[in-house]
């Protein structure tokens, strides 16, 4: 999916535009989110990782890569104006529904219950690997 018509994607929309009229529950196998979750407000972008919860399968994997926030990696999270939202070593602890912080906050903040299968820094970013429980 790319919001950009001249973009090579099946599908020519916004992600943020939810729900996803032409995506049917539980159908997805695999989401890919490379180098897009940092454009989006982080409200939205929950909005989204539960339309792509959705979207997936049982079991299906979203595979998220972002710019990582580290002292080292200013840069790359802040330098892009157009960047609204940043990830850190931390931040899937919220989207793991074994950890602490998705039982003590993220299902409160609405994010639905993953498994982290992988995370790992690579580079200038982290890339998470999670599990839709369903």
């Amino acid at each position: 999916m790319d919001k950009s018509a001249g973009a090579y994607a099946e599908v020519h929309a916004d992600i943020t535009r939810v729900p996803w009229k032409w995506a049917k529950n539980n159908t997805a196998d695999r989401i890919e989110v490379s180098n897009t979750a940092e454009h989006i407000e982080r409200y939205s972008w929950i909005r989204v990782v539960r339309e792509c919860h959705r979207v997936l399968k049982p079991g299906g994997i979203l595979f998220i890569k972002a710019p990582i926030l580290t002292a080292d990696n200013l840069d790359a999270a802040f330098s892009d104006p157009t960047h609204v939202n940043f990830f850190t070593d931390h931040t899937f602890d919220y989207y793991d529904y074994r950890h602490l912080r998705w039982i003590n906050y993220g299902k409160y903040y609405e994010i639905p219950p993953f498994e982290r299968l992988q995370q790992a820094r690579r580079g200038r970013f982290i890339i998470a690997t999670l599990k839709a429980v369903k």
